[in-house]
């Protein structure tokens, strides 16, 4: 399936207005880069991009990061999220939950099943994604302040670049989509130039 954004985009799309509706989402932060990171005042949640079945299996090396997901150490468990998932296109659902299984991973996994672009025929972050398999709550701890700070310095950093990007051109005409669809703040003049 030619996806018209990446799954990380469609992951950060269900975090902020799926279920979850976080107020803080993020790429590539923590304290193992997750793909996709989500916070609001109750909890973590972390989303893992996975586009093949051996990509899928290469995760497990990462040793670390799986036994402290699997015990977190007591007291403040810093960037350890709440619940842990994994995302994966539909011909993955079936390899994903058999591998979840044989690993006795405590994460859920969620399967692509309508493009953003061609849900309902509008963009948004809703009815997207299907919940295959609900994570099991890793731990009941809230974020801390601390991380949410670092969540919204990242999202600035990501805002920045995106920014850049709106005005120096270096920007396709579906980001531009993309932006004008966010219901964000949108300047034409800067697109346009």
């Amino acid at each position: 399936m030619a996806l018209p954004y990446s799954l990380e985009v469609e992951a950060m799309a269900w975090m902020r207005w799926g279920m979850p509706r976080m107020t803080h989402v993020a790429t590539q932060a923590g304290n193992f880069s997750a793909d996709v990171l989500g916070a609001n005042d109750k909890e973590l949640l972390e989303v893992e991009v996975k586009r093949s079945r051996s990509d899928f299996r290469a995760d497990f090396k990462k040793t670390e990061k799986h036994s402290k997901y699997a015990d977190p150490p007591p007291g403040r468990a810093l960037w350890v999220p709440n619940r842990f998932y994994y995302l994966v296109g539909p011909e993955l659902r079936e390899a994903g939950l058999e591998i979840l299984a044989e690993k006795g991973c405590p994460a859920g996994l969620l399967v692509l099943v309508n493009p953003m672009t061609e849900a309902s025929g509008k963009w948004y972050g809703r009815g997207h994604i299907l919940v295959a398999k609900r994570a099991p709550k890793i731990h009941d701890r809230q974020p801390s302040a601390g991380i949410l700070r670092q969540l919204a310095k990242r999202m600035a950093s990501e805002s920045v670049a995106l920014r850049i990007r709106v005005e120096t051109g270096t920007f396709t005409d579906e980001d531009v989509q993309l932006l004008k669809s966010t219901g964000e703040p949108y300047e034409e003049e800067l697109v346009d130039g």
